[in-house]
């Protein structure tokens, strides 16, 4: 791997748990123009209840069009919280793409995203 990037730490804003949030943008593996486009992406959670899924772009300089949603190698495109269950335990996925940069979005019913990172 190149390295570690945090892409979202202790997200707990519920205050729109039916609206898409997104985090920053940061540096995907197609950035490098190196590698084999492998992430791997953790998911740290706190009695989380709601939904995450990874977009990407492959623009230099994207737009809100230019972001789709990546299916993880699990061919599974978002991390839901099951019924009122709150998710406490921590996820990893793996996916494979030369994305230019890739983000978080999420919906936050509840509890804490206490952190999302990856490495490239």
């Amino acid at each position: 791997s190149t390295e570690t990037i945090v892409l979202l730490s202790n997200a707990t804003d519920d205050s729109q748990p039916t609206t898409w949030q997104y985090s920053e943008k940061n540096r995907g593996a197609g950035y490098y123009k190196n590698g084999d486009g492998s992430h791997t992406m953790v998911f740290e959670f706190d009695n989380f209840k709601g939904n995450i899924k990874i977009q990407a772009t492959l623009e230099l300089h994207p737009a809100d069009a230019d972001w789709f949603d990546v299916v993880y190698d699990a061919d599974v495109t978002s991390l839901t919280a099951l019924d009122s269950t709150p998710v406490v335990a921590n996820a990893v996925c793996t996916f494979t793409g030369k994305f230019v940069f890739i983000r978080a979005a999420y919906q936050l019913e509840e509890g804490t995203i206490t952190e999302i990172r990856y490495n490239i």
